[in-house]
């Protein structure tokens, strides 16, 4: 319908220390009018620039460190992304979705380790959703203690027909150790 969707972070940082840069927030907003007028995904209007207190954000806390990746709609339009928690003691990537008139967060870790084992997440996935309704994550994992780009990244991929209900895993780079898989993008056409 043409619908626009942004996705963001609000980062915070010291102005002369850039060393403990970190997301600190995430929202998402819309507009139906390219990019004119905004609302929060509940339909209410937004001022520009957003802040902490806006409609549109999900959840902010200073103590948080997250990144956040692409946004994808169902075939219904409802618009899902993925969200990077590095803050957590084990770094994992949850399935950000809006059902209901409101959002669900599923943790996609769990499914990760029925294929890896005793995994963590390195990033967000690149995501995208057919027009069936089949979600297609692509994620990176690791060991737990490494990190993004680090040298025990893969590269897996998480398939739903139930837009995050259930998932089916599948294992995409080759089993390396000693070469690091990362940074995946994905595209339909």
């Amino acid at each position: 319908d043409g619908t626009l969707y942004l996705a963001y972070h609000i980062v915070r940082a010291e102005r002369d220390d850039h060393s403990k840069v970190r997301g600190m927030g995430f929202g998402l907003m819309r507009s139906t009018d390219g990019g004119i007028t905004w609302t929060a995904t509940s339909g209410e209007p937004l001022s520009l620039p957003t802040t902490p207190a806006s409609p549109c954000i999900i959840e902010f806390d200073e103590r948080l460190d997250v990144r956040v990746g692409n946004v994808a709609c169902d075939a219904q339009g409802n618009p899902c992304f993925t969200l990077h928690r590095w803050e957590m003691d084990v770094p994992q990537t949850f399935l950000y979705r809006w059902r209901r008139h409101r959002w669900e967060a599923i943790p996609l870790l769990p499914e990760a380790q029925k294929l890896c084992g005793d995994c963590a997440m390195a990033d967000v996935c690149a995501l995208s959703v057919s027009d069936d309704n089949v979600l297609y994550a692509a994620a990176v994992v690791c060991q737990k203690g490494d990190g993004w780009g680090g040298p025990t990244n893969a590269v897996i991929l998480l398939t739903s027909r139930d837009l995050g209900e259930t998932f089916n895993v599948y294992s995409v780079s080759p089993e390396d150790p000693t070469t690091p898989d990362w940074n995946p993008r994905a595209a339909r056409r």
